[in-house]
């Protein structure tokens, strides 16, 4: 990195940090301020600002939530976005630099750059004039200068660290080298000096913009848990207490993508089945006691690909042969680490369909899971129509899970679904008659063959915990 003359040293310091989550913008701050004042031990959430007495300056970092490596902008929530805006009015009148943060240990690709550009575009074109690379992870290129990796790595790093005028810095996240900071604040400062000494200045239509959503959102998370409580109030009015149950019976059902997603799967091939070590018809199940009651748990994977519809069709009956004869509730996992697309509405309802028609969403409950921090009635408001949708079809029944204790309120909603549809189950003679039209007769017939098969393999089993599923929620 190359600056031309000296630049005065300033008395105060105000930076922010960006980035993909992983790449280490949290760990960056606490070395940087000399001092462990963010949370490393736990995904960014939310903005943070912190100040600390840095080698005779006033340094301000704020840590910012981070997106997701690998995936596109329009793969990042509302709320991520938002907090990023807003990021830069937390160190007031405007940071001096904003460090993208980029880990020497992933590789930079074409979308990485793009992904960049495009979350930084939040900002407006005016932000590049005050960015620094700031490259993490230094003890992991052994002899290897952050030139060379620069030079080997491509392309589409060379257009990143072009775009910000040859600016960077690399740090060893293993160390609290003081040298490693003091040279990255005499960078900054002559940035700050090659800028007429001006620091950066968003955009007020943008701020005001997102103050507008955020005020607007507000308003209408009052709303909805208002009527939350008016609809729990009401059903208690005129259904009473509910029965509790002694054996709980559910269907999981969960999204899978076909390309890598933000919650650390990678979907194989449609005839690959070497992640599972079974036949993709059967569909996994645990068992295990909660509160009193015995608990049985079949998870069905739902696939956007065509080839994999009948493949949930024998998930499904191979579910229900060990939730027979029937279970008291489908519920339909939402990852709120993601958009809710009009795509992912419209394959749950295909997929969900598929295993009942339209009688299933009687049973059915959104349960949300999630790393971000946002509660559900935010990510509702700020997602807007295909989730709404799904909520009204579910008759607005939704349980955000977070620990195992989380299932008291799971059980109980299911206890109010059974209690809605006259105390029954779902009926597996209704499943069957939905799909693919097939006779009842043969459809006991096959459900009862799956059982027996699966008995057979030793694919049910006791469980003395609540599985764990395989986008890390705890069930």
């Amino acid at each position: 990195m190359y600056f031309t003359g000296e630049a005065p040293p300033l008395k105060e310091l105000r930076v922010v940090l960006l980035g993909c989550r992983g790449f280490g913008k949290t760990s960056s701050g606490n070395i940087i301020l000399g001092k462990d004042v963010f949370d490393d031990k736990t995904k960014t959430v939310r903005c943070a600002e912190r100040r600390a007495e840095v080698i005779g300056r006033l340094v301000t970092v704020v840590d910012t939530p981070g997106w997701w490596n690998g995936l596109h902008f329009s793969d990042t929530p509302e709320l991520t976005k938002q907090e990023i805006v807003s990021s830069v009015s937390l160190c007031p009148p405007g940071p001096h630099a904003l460090l993208v943060v980029v880990s020497v240990k992933e590789s930079f690709m074409k979308e990485t750059w793009e992904n960049i550009q495009d979350h930084l575009m939040l900002l407006g074109e005016k932000v590049w004039s005050h960015i620094v690379v700031l490259f993490t992870d230094r003890d992991w290129l052994g002899d290897t200068t952050i030139e060379q990796y620069i030079e080997c790595e491509g392309e589409s790093l060379h257009w990143l660290v072009d775009k910000c005028g040859n600016r960077y810095h690399v740090l060893n996240n293993q160390s609290r080298s003081e040298d490693q900071v003091t040279q990255l604040l005499e960078k900054i400062e002559e940035m700050v000096a090659g800028n007429g000494g001006r620091h950066f200045e968003a955009d007020t239509t943008i701020l005001q913009e997102v103050e507008k959503k955020r005020s607007h959102l507000s308003t209408r998370v009052e709303d909805r848990e208002t009527r939350a409580y008016r609809q729990e109030a009401t059903f208690k009015f005129v259904m009473g207490e509910t029965l509790p149950l002694s054996e709980v019976r559910v269907m999981f059902l969960q999204y899978k993508e076909k390309s890598t997603s933000a919650r650390g799967t990678e979907s194989k091939d449609d005839n690959d089945n070497s992640d599972t070590g079974r036949d993709p018809i059967d569909c996994p199940t645990k068992r295990w006691e909660y509160g009193g009651k015995q608990i049985t748990m079949a998870f069905v994977t739902m696939t956007p690909c065509r080839k994999a519809l009948e493949q949930t069709r024998r998930q499904m009956a191979s579910g229900m042969s060990v939730c027979a004869p029937g279970p008291h509730a489908f519920l339909t996992a939402v990852c709120m680490d993601l958009p809710f697309s009009e795509t992912w509405r419209r394959e749950i309802q295909e997929h969900l369909e598929l295993v009942g028609g339209r009688g299933v969403w009687q049973h059915n409950i959104v349960v949300f899971y999630s790393s971000a921090g946002w509660t559900p009635d935010q990510y509702i408001e700020s997602e807007g129509g295909p989730l709404h949708w799904l909520l009204e079809k579910s008759g607005n029944r939704y349980v955000e899970m977070v620990s195992e204790s989380s299932w008291t309120e799971v059980l109980r909603k299911i206890e109010e679904v059974v209690a809605l549809n006259g105390g029954s189950h779902f009926d597996a003679e209704e499943l069957g008659s939905r799909m693919g039209e097939v006779e009842p007769e043969n459809w006991r017939l096959e459900v009862q063959q799956l059982a027996d098969r699966m008995k057979e393999q030793e694919l049910v089993k006791s469980m003395d915990t609540p599985p764990q599923s395989e986008y890390g929620m705890g069930i």
